[in-house]
């Protein structure tokens, strides 16, 4: 039941919403809430309208004197307002760690209904989080800045020392506390939320690699909760993010039985059906992990050739001829892709585990399925998608195959159409055959394809002259032996 907002005491919290539409914003955000059983989805879009507010006095007032009177207090206050919006905008007035973190410690104590104190943990965790990593930003950016006298060398230096002093002890035991606490705040219902809302890794920004609080946390969390033998199989049973699907397939990992690995595949291709289903390329650090944890899934199924046979002929879409949707195959674009990476990765980790000839049928099966979905489909120019799904598959055909697969490779190069996907594969395939090099015949093919190519690319009025001079130094590289031939074989 939502409760009666009073507009005149809670609009100044608020920019850019008109007067009247206070009490809209929250029936919105009620209603979004009554679709859907995942609280944590949800909070980010709370979330979102909090960064549209600014701080007023009542508040700031109140949450700085309630931080006095403790931290049951506070929480008590913050899980009590008349909306989880206001909640948020309440926690993002904390700036003291120590304190945020004695809030987390209380979470089991607040009284209130389940749903409000498990929203206001999230909220506190998700703040502590930000807090984390801000002081791993700030502490980076002192010990690299280029300060203004050299004198100043001694500050950077001791920056340095702070910083190294952080990332080795302070921040792994403020997570470790912070997962311990998370992990005893009672039935572990709170525990779950926080896996599958706040826990989502964030790309390195400016080029600077930091610490990846947020896996690093997901990590201690799961130590705990398994230890401590609490069940999070609502990870992948409730409304799935990708974040749940992550922490929920490293569930399992830790400790595997047939059951909860059937359970989690089952949870990954629900995932991978919905609509609005969104990855990038290049992959980010969370999605790269994700592909990894779903790949060692499927390896543990008892017959993995035949259960990705069977996604991908779930998920692929005519592309031509009758059935043919040019909507529906589009949307089918990012399912089909994210499949064949898996399967491929999958069938890297069958040879692993000394599952040889799997892992054979496996990676021909994406192999064959990936050839054939490029050659019929309508794709756009350079799918920065297609060529990730090609890169994965052609690395671990070198891997998995090896020379063995040149007459193969070499055929499949030769029936290529787009020049990306030919020089994609050939980097990737070369790469990985480092300690035999590239057979002879696979290089004759790259050689051919790529002339045969390189005029129609070159009328493309996107492509530049750099990139075509990128393209042709690639290719004269990794077919260094078959241009040799050729230049012998016209010599007078």
């Amino acid at each position: 039941m939502r409760l009666p907002v009073d507009e005149k005491r809670w609009f100044d919290h608020f920019r850019r919403i008109e007067p009247g539409q206070l009490a809209g914003v929250f029936q919105d955000l009620d209603e979004q809430r009554a679709k859907t059983s995942h609280v944590g989805a949800w909070l980010f879009t709370v979330e979102r309208y909090a960064d549209e507010a600014h701080f007023g006095s009542e508040i700031s007032v109140q949450s700085t004197l309630l931080e006095r009177a403790g931290p049951l207090a506070w929480m008590t206050w913050g899980a009590n307002l008349p909306h989880a919006l206001l909640t948020a905008i309440a926690v993002d007035e904390l700036s003291d760690l120590d304190v945020v973190e004695g809030l987390v410690g209380v979470c089991a104590s607040v009284w209130a209904p389940p749903d409000a104190r498990s929203i206001v943990t999230v909220l506190v965790v998700r703040r502590a989080i930000e807090l984390l990593e801000q002081i791993d930003r700030t502490l980076a950016s002192a010990a690299s800045m280029q300060w203004a006298h050299p004198a100043d060398d001694a500050a950077r230096a001791e920056y340095a020392g702070w910083l190294e002093a952080w990332r080795k002890v302070e921040l792994p035991s403020r997570l470790e506390r912070l997962a311990r606490l998370l992990a005893a705040s009672g039935d572990g219902r709170t525990a779950v939320v926080v896996l599958m809302s706040h826990l989502r890794s964030i790309p390195p920004t400016n080029g600077r690699a930091l610490p990846d609080v947020r896996a690093m946390l997901r990590e201690r969390l799961l130590i705990e909760l398994l230890e401590r033998d609490v069940r999070v199989e609502a990870l992948l049973t409730d409304g799935l993010t990708s974040a749940a699907l992550l922490s929920g397939a490293l569930w399992v990992l830790r400790a595997p039985s047939p059951d909860r690995v059937r359970v989690a595949v089952d949870a990954y291709r629900r995932w991978c059906c919905e609509d609005d289903v969104l990855w990038r390329a290049p992959l980010d650090t969370h999605e790269d992990d994700l592909i990894e944890a779903l790949a060692k899934l499927f390896a543990r199924l008892p017959s993995p050739t035949d259960e990705v046979e069977a996604w991908l002929a779930a998920v692929t879409r005519p592309s031509q001829g009758w059935g043919f949707d040019l909507q529906r195959w589009f949307k089918s674009v990012p399912k089909v892709t994210h499949a064949v990476i898996v399967g491929a990765a999958a069938a890297h980790f069958c040879a692993i585990e000394g599952r040889g000839p799997e892992a054979d049928r496996l990676i021909g099966l994406v192999w064959d399925h990936l050839q054939a979905w490029t050659r019929c489909s309508p794709l756009r120019f350079n799918d920065p998608r297609v060529l990730l799904a090609t890169a994965y598959v052609w690395a671990f055909v070198a891997k998995i195959v090896g020379p063995d697969s040149g007459p193969r490779a070499a055929l499949a190069l030769a029936g290529m159409d787009d020049l990306w996907d030919v020089v994609t594969a050939a980097e990737n395939y070369a790469s990985n055959l480092t300690a035999v090099g590239v057979p002879l015949e696979v290089q004759r093919a790259l050689r051919h394809s790529f002339e045969a190519r390189l005029p129609i690319v070159a009328e493309h009025p996107h492509v530049t002259a750099e990139e075509r001079e990128r393209l042709r130094n690639t290719v004269h590289r990794l077919a260094a032996d078959a241009y040799a031939e050729v230049a012998r074989a016209s010599a007078p």
